[in-house]
């Protein structure tokens, strides 16, 4: 069985690759009107791609989240080798003064049908990559650089 597995491990086809978020987080300051979040399609196949933002619950479907950001385009066809700008624009809210708030940036990347493989049997694999999203309200100093220097270690 071992052996099996080995060998078949020589036989898999490569796969795509798909649309990247650029960054591992994003950042909201109070003071902006729109933060823009650039992906990009690393593949050589245009793919179709749904965007949401959602508060930590997973099991809402996108279109009963409740959040105080209206992200466009939420559906867009981002070609093969190029790039799609996503705009995050914040709504009227009570969002709290004093600390930061979390929510996540969704992004699903949908693989388009291949006209060739009419007929065969073939798996396919939506992806979905979820990134931090924090507001950052005014009320919060930005970090002092100097702070960090003030740091001391020793060995005990």
């Amino acid at each position: 069985m071992k052996k099996l597995l080995f060998f078949s491990l020589f036989f898999i086809s490569t796969a795509n690759a798909g649309v990247v978020i650029y960054g591992t987080r994003i950042i909201y300051p109070a003071e902006k009107n729109e933060v823009l979040v650039q992906l990009m399609n690393q593949g050589g196949r245009s793919s179709l791609v749904q965007s949401w933002i959602d508060d930590g619950d997973t099991s809402l479907p996108p279109e009963k989240i409740k959040v105080p950001f209206l992200l466009t385009p939420p559906v867009a066809k981002v070609a093969g080798d190029s790039g799609q700008q996503i705009k995050i624009k914040k709504m009227p809210n009570m969002l709290p003064n004093n600390k930061e708030s979390l929510f996540y940036l969704n992004v699903l990347d949908i693989p388009p049908n291949n006209p060739n493989s009419t007929g065969k049997n073939v798996l396919k694999f939506a992806m979905q990559n979820r990134i931090k999203l924090f507001y950052r309200p005014k009320g919060i100093a930005p970090v002092n650089r100097g702070t960090f220097q003030k740091l001391s270690m020793k060995r005990t």
